[in-house]
């Protein structure tokens, strides 16, 4: 037996070892086996603890209770097998409590990470759009200052600014970008920057910016398909443009070049599934030698930000489908190593349930989510009053349900009540996504452990 991925320190403090004497054994429901080329990998999520069992020791499994041994011995101590199944789920809760409690008491009541609308002004207009509709302000040069202003003063001067450049389309608004990195580089404070844009807007002034001023390190951009079907997608404000496709991907290459990491977003529907990979085809040949180069698939919002189903449920499944197939075509592709096996418990979903991150939007105003800047308000950039009800709201989670007793991915597993890109219940095709994802994770530590051995 190898060791892939250790324990987590919290979960050896809390549970110890189990005893080695108890019978009629079962493995946990937080537990998932798989097969790989050296035996197979057992993978522990209320540890985090990930083993190789060679396929002599893959046998053992069948026989725990009858067989002892230094390996069945390890399994039994390390709460791989336990007794009474319906307790997994008892053991997840209190352990990820404890992890909840301690990560509080880490909070410093400073922010470490900030979402800046410089904008809600878009070149493109895409039929998925959740910002449809809305009034699209744009950041002033005095509402830029007064926001660098508010980041000196809401944050660790120790610490790393971490900031987020969104929109709309942030390029629309330099000025802003401009005015707040030179603020916090007089103030002698260590940032960097990441920015969701859809590219089209990039050139070489902006790129020498990026490098310069906004210590810009990674991009995200979407792409719907291939040419035709992204040009009609995006539907881009430029009637003289031709293909706005050929534009993106030429400045792709330019931020890959000038080593700005690129992070390609394949929005999924069932509209567009089949040709994502041909486009993925596409960017292997063309653009997938570059290191910092890498591609993800993510599914269209089945809800809209006010909770109503926007697909039916038939659809909802066929997507799950081809978004689990296409997912496993990215990483076959080489374009996306993938995720591995989180050292710490999962705590929060994103920014909008954490304490240490927040939005800002063009007028100076705070919320917890870009998808709701137009409400759903918890203050602004020029009080330190905060409305505490309506950011508990944001960390209220989706009820557990029946069908989570005996999934594997349950530690992982976060469900905020709030959030459009979560359905409001789990079926076993949501679970079989997660699982899914989980198994990616697995194969991923496993693939990267054998690298490096």
């Amino acid at each position: 037996m190898k060791n892939i991925n250790p324990k987590n320190p919290t979960f050896t403090a809390l549970f110890g070892e189990q005893g080695t004497d108890n019978k009629n054994l079962l493995l946990a429901p937080y537990c998932l086996s798989l097969p790989c080329d050296s035996g197979r990998l057992l993978y522990n999520g209320l540890s985090k603890e990930l083993v190789l069992l060679s396929n002599e020791e893959s046998e053992f499994l069948q026989k725990i209770d009858s067989m002892d041994n230094e390996t069945t011995d390890y399994l039994k101590k390390g709460w791989f097998f336990i007794r009474d199944t319906a307790s997994g789920k008892k053991y997840c809760d209190q352990l990820l409590s404890t992890a909840r409690i301690l990560r509080i008491k880490e909070d410093d009541g400073c922010y470490k990470s900030f979402t800046i609308m410089t904008t809600l002004e878009c070149n493109a207009r895409c039929f998925y759009c959740y910002e449809k509709g809305r009034q699209q302000p744009r950041m002033s040069a005095k509402t830029a200052e007064d926001v660098a202003k508010f980041i000196l003063k809401h944050s660790k001067p120790d610490k790393k600014i971490k900031i987020t450049w969104f929109g709309g389309e942030p390029l629309y608004n330099t000025d802003a970008i401009d005015i707040i990195t030179k603020a916090l580089k007089s103030a002698n404070r260590e940032y960097i920057s990441s920015m969701i844009t859809n590219g089209y807007l990039i050139d070489d002034d902006i790129t020498t910016k990026a490098i310069n001023i906004w210590n810009l390190k990674k991009v995200q951009i979407s792409l719907d398909g291939t040419e035709d079907i992204y040009n009609r997608s995006k539907n881009y404000i430029y009637s003289d443009d031709v293909s706005p496709f050929k534009r993106v991907i030429s400045n792709i290459k330019a931020l890959l070049q000038n080593d700005i990491k690129v992070a390609i977003r394949l929005n999924l529907g069932l509209h567009n599934a089949d040709d994502l990979y041909e486009l993925v085809d596409f960017l292997a040949d063309e653009i997938g030698a570059y290191k910092n180069f890498s591609v993800y698939a993510h599914r269209l919002f089945d809800y809209d930000e006010f909770g109503n189903q926007i697909h039916k449920d038939d659809e909802i499944i066929r997507t799950i489908d081809k978004f689990n197939k296409f997912s496993e075509y990215i990483v076959s592709k080489k374009l996306n190593s993938g995720k591995k096996i989180e050292k710490e418990y999962k705590i929060n979903y994103c920014m909008a349930d954490s304490n240490n991150a927040v939005v800002i939007t063009p007028e100076g105003k705070l919320t917890k989510c870009e998808h709701f800047s137009d409400r759903e308000i918890i203050g602004d950039i020029y009080s330190d009053k905060l409305d505490e009800k309506l950011i508990n709201d944001w960390k209220e989670l989706q009820p557990r349900l029946d069908i989570c007793d005996d999934c594997p991915a349950y530690m992982d597993c976060l469900r905020l009540k709030k959030c459009p890109d979560i359905s409001p219940r789990c079926d076993v095709y949501q679970k079989e996504q997660e699982i899914n994802r989980l198994r990616h994770k697995i194969l991923n530590t496993y693939d990267m452990w054998k690298a490096n051995n």
